[in-house]
């Protein structure tokens, strides 16, 4: 099935407008930004290989001119392998990745195999990376993160140093029996909490996310999600609301609401609509 999606958004003043193109598989083959005059602002394409993986990407400028190809390669376990970016000007970015033992890095080079910077994972025997160190292009490490993982897998704890090791920051993540995130904390060195997200579920259903500065609720009809509503503490909101034929989304709105007013056109900062053809 092909899926259109059209998409309106106020990028401060200016109104605009995306047509985003999904293949036969559900895969996005394109999508095009406008202006409010019709004109064109970027549009990008994707192109898959046999396994639906995204093996292309070309962006093109407003006269349709290409500005960046990125060629993506995959090894045998499907994980990105390499990534080369390539620019008009004839110059190169290179992204290739190595894996010794449980260390897999991820190096960035220039067109002159100049190094550019790195990520280097730890990973544990489920694959989940329990150490990721940011190296910049001068060889020095930016920071560092660690993780800390559930029998589930599911990530309980997150910290991040600097690289002498020093805390910089840190957040904590708490689970139901169904494997939902209940609460988010940032926490100190001392693991004293600084802040809290709670999540409220009915079921496997996100019903409200709470928080100190804003509160979220969700709204559901036969299991679909039809309205999200975010309040600030100033009275005004964020507000979604999602149209459906049977079970397919038809039309997608954000509404952007001040304090004291309801919804109307005049604050509706994105539309999306959806079209399906067999």
């Amino acid at each position: 099935m092909k899926i259109t999606e059209f998409t309106k958004y106020r990028d401060s003043e200016e109104i605009i407008s995306r047509i985003e193109i999904r293949d036969e598989k559900g895969l996005i083959s394109e999508e095009i930004d406008f202006d409010d005059n019709g004109q064109q602002l970027l549009r990008v394409t994707y192109k898959y290989n046999e396994k639906g993986q995204a093996s292309h990407i070309t962006q093109y400028d407003e006269e349709d001119n290409w500005i960046e190809k990125k060629a993506i390669s995959y090894n045998e376990d499907d994980k990105i392998s390499s990534t080369i970016i390539e620019f008009p000007d004839g110059s190169l970015t290179k992204e290739s990745q190595q894996k010794e033992g449980n260390i897999i890095t991820i190096t960035t080079e220039d067109e002159d195999g100049e190094f550019e910077g790195s990520l280097e994972h730890t990973i544990n025997e489920k694959g989940l990376t329990t150490k990721l160190v940011r190296t910049n292009f001068m060889g020095k490490v930016d920071s560092v993160l660690l993780y800390e993982y559930n029998e589930q897998g599911n990530t309980i704890k997150l910290i991040e140093q600097d690289a002498k090791g020093h805390f910089i920051r840190g957040f904590a993540y708490q689970y139901d029996e169904n494997g939902n995130r209940i609460a988010e904390e940032e926490i100190d060195k001392k693991n004293r909490p600084l802040s809290r997200i709670i999540h409220k579920y009915e079921g496997k259903l996100l019903k409200s996310t709470i928080s100190a500065s804003e509160s979220t609720h969700l709204y559901y009809e036969n299991n679909l999600l039809i309205k999200e509503e975010t309040l600030q503490p100033d009275g005004s909101a964020d507000i979604i609301t999602r149209s459906f034929d049977g079970e397919r989304i038809q039309n997608e709105k954000y509404f952007s609401i001040p304090q004291g007013e309801k919804i109307e056109d005049d604050f509706l900062t994105i539309e999306k609509r959806y079209i399906y053809e067999n």
